[in-house]
């Protein structure tokens, strides 16, 4: 994320009143860290709490650090941080599709979905992937928790967390790539830039079903970003809206 940003700095460099303009930067990470894990790959799905809380923690201070560099670089910035959806539901997305299950044997594109701690050849059993998600779960409080401490630090500067896909199901395979059944396919990706843009204007932060068919939200003239309100420690003490 560190060298994102200094990429992000250097391309921004180039745009004419950058700092004088109003931007939305959204931040969806979190993946890589839960399936990677530490030296084995398996700590988010292990059933482990001390090594649930180690991986948790991590991800933690990167986005801590990630958000602090962003408030010290840029002025007029919307920052989202995007919640993580239930990566468990990729099982019976994928139940019934043979490439999905040969794919297993030829990669393995996260360790706590596509190969199981009791050393079967068959996927993870239905505790492994509680387990799993019991640290997507984690890894979204911290995302709030992060979202609610930085924002409206700066009149500003706010940070969000936006939560309609918070612990949603993947709904079927269309919306998993035919590549490698894990990515999300351009049906995913339609339906993430629709609730991304909803969730905008939207200050109901209610997750909801993953769907790409949803209307898109079409702003009027009174219509307002959602930013929420200030941390406690914040000198702002009132509501501020963005138009």
């Amino acid at each position: 994320m560190e060298m994102q940003i200094e990429e992000l700095k250097s391309q921004t460099g180039s745009i004419p009143d950058f700092d004088a303009r109003w931007k939305i930067l959204t931040v969806f990470i979190g993946a890589n860290d839960i399936c990677d894990g530490f030296s084995k790959g398996f700590e988010a799905c292990d059933g482990n709490t001390t090594h649930r809380t180690l991986l948790v923690n991590r991800y933690e201070n990167n986005l801590r650090k990630t958000l602090a560099s962003i408030r010290d670089s840029f002025d007029r910035v919307i920052v989202q941080v995007v919640s993580l959806f239930r990566f468990g539901s990729l099982k019976k997305a994928r139940a019934g599709h043979s490439w999905c299950g040969l794919r297993r044997n030829i990669i393995v594109e996260c360790n706590c979905l596509d190969t199981s701690l009791s050393g079967g050849d068959g996927p993870p059993d239905d505790e492994q992937l509680d387990e799993l998600d019991t640290t997507v779960s984690a890894f979204n409080d911290r995302i709030e928790t992060l979202a609610a401490e930085f924002n409206l630090q700066r009149p500003d500067f706010a940070v969000v967390a936006v939560t309609a896909g918070r612990a949603q199901d993947i709904p079927d395979i269309k919306y998993l790539s035919d590549l490698d059944c894990f990515h999300p396919s351009a049906l995913a990706h339609e339906a993430m830039t629709r609730s991304l843009w909803n969730s905008m204007f939207n200050p109901d932060r209610t997750p909801t079903p993953i769907d790409a068919s949803v209307p898109v939200f079409c702003p009027s003239a009174n219509s307002t970003i959602y930013v929420g309100e200030p941390a406690p420690s914040s000198p702002l003490r009132e509501v501020v809206s963005v138009v």
